[in-house]
């Protein structure tokens, strides 16, 4: 409960309505033009609340991320809080451990007894919840992006109140270091289950790849996407470009401890890193990331110049509807998307000078084709039998 409604109790006996109901604190009246019924109001505090509820529930998935709790859970359980506080090292903290269980047994995210006392996980739990690596990796797993959560509600603190009043933005390799592995860890699921087969399903790309190309990802982030091809393929030479250096000290360590070695990363914010642009590389892709950059034209000229004849660009980015107002009255995702941007894409689209500032749902399918075409690609088409949960797929022809 906020300080503001400690400090102002309801000082009557009647229940408060219309937006004062909303507030707490009994303290406003109701405009006289307003029309709102007591359903609406009902409606609207409840969804406030499950949103509450989702902001106090996402910290305690990150928490059981983080700690390892769920993959105790799920090698020990059933277990009480004793148990599993001693299989995670926190047994100190035994007490916020049983807390914590009671919480996600409550929200459904685990399993547990009539009693509460013992608690679990089903197979499809640890699917969602653990299996992101290694054997047991699983196409569903889906906690990864939860730990953005801090970095994302430390920007909303500190950062989004002076880019709302004095605009401007947050480049990406400004952005919080959880922030970065978040996003990396969320994008990753699909391009460790999905991004080879699709690869090799285009006519000629895996006989050209095992024979030995030149590939590019433009936007390559943590380098999971580059990674994951170039261990598939190893006749072939991986070039990962992004101004992140977080992301590329990442994308770095993982080729040492990977023992890839036909991939490097470039910074092309550096004079001597830049992309190349005598037609060096037959498949460029880029991952979620063309709405996040300021100047996106100029971005797809130069990949352009760094194609070679007959080459392809594979680009997937968010499936935006037609216009903001189909985005905002029919994408079942509109919400979490558009906070998405406020929070990270927006602030990196306006981060340079004059930045297009797209934001997150910011190019329709029709717009990114047209942009493909001005910058030089003879044609440019979605690519229909890639799905992804959130992006659309594109292939721009050089």
């Amino acid at each position: 409960m906020s300080s503001q409604v400690a400090q102002n109790p309801v000082e009557h006996d009647e229940a408060p309505r219309g937006p004062a109901a909303a507030t707490g604190t009994g303290l406003q009246e109701a405009p006289a033009n307003w029309n709102g019924t007591a359903d609406e109001t009902a409606a609207l505090q409840e969804r406030l609340g499950g949103y509450f509820n989702g902001a106090l529930t996402s910290n305690l998935v990150y928490l059981g991320d983080r700690l390892g709790l769920y993959a105790a859970l799920k090698a020990h359980g059933p277990c009480t809080a004793a148990q599993l506080a001693e299989a995670t090292g926190t047994k100190a903290g035994e007490r916020y451990v049983l807390e914590w269980l009671r919480q996600q047994a409550s929200a459904r995210i685990i399993q547990t007894d009539a009693a509460a006392e013992k608690f679990w996980l089903t197979p499809a739990q640890q699917e969602c919840l653990v299996n992101e690596v290694g054997p047991d990796a699983s196409p569903n797993f889906f906690v990864g992006g939860f730990t953005a959560v801090p970095g994302l509600a430390r920007t909303a603190d500190e950062r989004l109140p002076g880019l709302f009043k004095n605009g401007g933005g947050i480049s990406y390799n400004d952005v919080e270091h959880g922030v970065t592995c978040g996003v990396c860890r969320e994008l990753g699921t699909w391009v460790r289950h999905a991004l080879v087969p699709s690869l090799r399903a285009l006519p000629g790309m895996a006989e050209k790849l095992e024979q030995g190309c030149k590939v590019a990802d433009v936007g390559c982030g943590c380098g999971t996407a580059l990674l994951t091809v170039a261990k598939e393929f190893p006749a072939s030479t991986f070039h990962g470009y992004d101004i992140a250096e977080d992301a590329l000290e990442h994308a770095r360590a993982a080729v040492a401890q990977r023992g890839i070695s036909n991939a490097q990363f470039f910074n092309p914010g550096l004079d001597e890193e830049k992309l190349p642009q005598e037609g060096t590389f037959e498949l460029v892709m880029t991952h979620d990331a063309i709405h996040d950059i300021a100047h996106p034209q100029a971005v797809m000229k130069s990949v352009r110049g760094a194609i070679k004849p007959g080459g392809v660009w594979i680009i997937g980015d968010m499936s935006a509807l037609d216009s903001h107002a189909a985005n905002v009255h029919s994408h079942p995702l509109a919400s979490f998307l558009y906070g998405f941007s406020v929070h990270l894409c927006l602030p990196s689209g306006l981060s340079a000078p004059g930045g297009e500032g797209l934001g997150t749902l910011g190019i329709p399918a029709g717009e990114m084709c047209r942009m493909l075409r001005e910058a030089g690609f003879s044609s440019a088409e979605v690519l229909e039998e890639w799905k992804h949960p959130l992006n659309r797929y594109y292939i721009a022809h050089a």
